[in-house]
């Protein structure tokens, strides 16, 4: 279990209604979490194009009871809260992208809203994104985590997982290599630069750092591209 299913999950024991997680790979933070908590508690994971998205057998009787004909949250982040308030004590609500949508006043309040009806029966709304600023209404309200990146260990089981699916035998020295070049990406993309980078040979660690280097320059371009003004309130 990694450390931040496991904080998440004191989180929830403590009560706490509200969490943000700043995380470069979402879907894996998504994946650990479900996995890690309680299976018969309700999981709704949500995006803007999806909309909901039941986790488990019995989110998915819970979701086909309640959604109705159309699923009223794709493209509404705000009517996911609406459901959130539907939804049975001990669930839990996963928002991708909440750092888009979270300066949206609306939004606001309707995150706010859910704080104390949360808090009294032990749901929880886990807002994801690579980098969440709170507006100062939800500050104090909301515990926010930070994911960390893969550790040496877990660097090192994506290398040898390549390795494995290639049919290349590993090389202990130029797998420590390969993990010191890999250092700094999320689990994802160091599981893509890795398998683009594997030859007969084994990893092509010049073309390692290279596209290491490429996928950082992009990020910190998107990163900068990709900011948008709150609207004002």
């Amino acid at each position: 279990m990694s450390e931040i299913v496991k904080q998440v999950k004191n989180a929830r024991r403590a009560g706490v209604p509200l969490v943000a997680i700043n995380t470069s790979d979402a879907g894996a933070t998504v994946a650990g979490l479900c996995a890690g908590i309680n299976g018969t508690a309700v999981k709704l994971e949500w995006d803007i194009v999806r909309g909901i998205r039941p986790h488990g057998k019995t989110s998915e009787d819970w979701w086909n009871a309640n959604r109705g004909d159309y699923d009223p949250t794709v493209g509404n982040p705000l009517n996911l809260c609406g459901v959130g308030l539907k939804a049975p004590g001990g669930a839990v609500v996963l928002m991708h992208l909440a750092g888009r949508w979270i300066g949206d006043p609306t939004l606001v309040q309707g995150v706010w809203n859910l704080r104390d009806a949360f808090k009294a029966d032990g749901r929880m709304l886990v807002m994801l994104g690579p980098s969440i600023t709170l507006p100062a209404e939800l500050s104090e309200d909301v515990v926010v985590f930070d994911e960390p990146l893969p550790s040496t260990q877990e660097i090192a089981k994506i290398i040898l997982q390549q390795y494995a699916n290639a049919g290349v035998e590993p090389d202990e020295e130029v797998v420590d290599q390969a993990i010191d070049a890999l250092r700094g990406l999320s689990a994802f993309a160091a599981e893509q630069v890795t398998a683009m980078c594997l030859t007969r040979e084994g990893v092509d660690l010049t073309g390692l750092w290279q596209r290491k280097r490429q996928h950082r320059i992009s990020s910190v371009a998107c990163s900068r591209t990709c900011r948008t003004k709150r609207p004002p309130a």
